[in-house]
């Protein structure tokens, strides 16, 4: 999933990954949601993690971004229907 952390795309038949930060339109609702873990050690952080993780990034790829949370401000006031979110893994 990491290769589509930018703008999500489909994983399986009728299953639709967002990416760390994203936003679609489906049946008339705007449906927007943010990944990952808070930690602000790395929340001002660019997605620095490539593989092979070694230990440390094998947790931080998880964690939540600035730049995600920026990214879903851009979205027009009052327009999203149903906001996802979830702590991951």
């Amino acid at each position: 999933l990491q290769s589509m952390y930018l703008g999500g795309g489909y994983v399986a038949p009728n299953i639709y990954f967002l990416g760390f930060a994203g936003s679609v339109r489906f049946a008339g609702l705007r449906i927007s949601g943010l990944s990952g873990i808070y930690d602000r050690r790395d929340y001002r952080k660019g997605h620095h993690e490539r593989p092979p993780y070694d230990r440390s990034s094998l947790r931080s790829v998880y964690h939540v971004r600035e730049l995600e949370v920026f990214k879903l401000a851009q979205l027009p006031p009052r327009s999203v229907d149903v906001f996802l979110s979830h702590d991951w893994p």
